[in-house]
Parts: structure tokens; C-alpha cells; sequence
């Protein structure tokens, strides 16, 4: 249940960070990640969608999106 709660913690923050400075493609990667954690697909591959979208050299956004 911590593991939940920290991972539920993390979301919001990196959610608010997106929504306060939405061209931060490193909140986007990671909120990315916090998703696919989570089992939320959907909503990871936009998050690294958008972190690609924003910094094409993003490898990583790039892998993740892929899977």
C-alpha cells in the first residue's frame, strides 16, 4: 500500500508540473513512467507522446513509447 501511495503522490505531482509549464518533457517522460507502474497505458503513451513530441533526441521517450 505505501508503494500505491507513493506512486499516486508522484502522479499528482508530476500531473501539476505538466499543467503549470506544459513544455517540460521530462515531467512528461516520468509522469510516463509512473503510468505504465500503474498499469495505465493509455495515459503513459501520451505522456511520452508529448516528452518526444516536445524533444525529439528523447531516446528514451522514444523506447518507452514503443513498448
Amino acid at each position: 500500500m505505501i508503494r500505491a501511495n507513493r506512486l499516486d503522490d508522484a502522479r499528482g505531482d508530476l500531473e501539476r508540473a505538466v499543467e503549470l509549464q506544459p513544455n517540460f518533457p521530462e515531467a512528461h517522460y516520468w509522469l510516463g513512467r509512473v503510468n505504465v507502474a500503474q498499469d495505465r497505458y493509455p495515459a503513459a503513451v501520451e505522456s511520452f507522446r508529448q516528452a518526444a513530441g516536445q524533444q525529439p533526441s528523447y531516446a528514451e521517450a522514444r523506447y518507452y513509447q514503443g513498448l
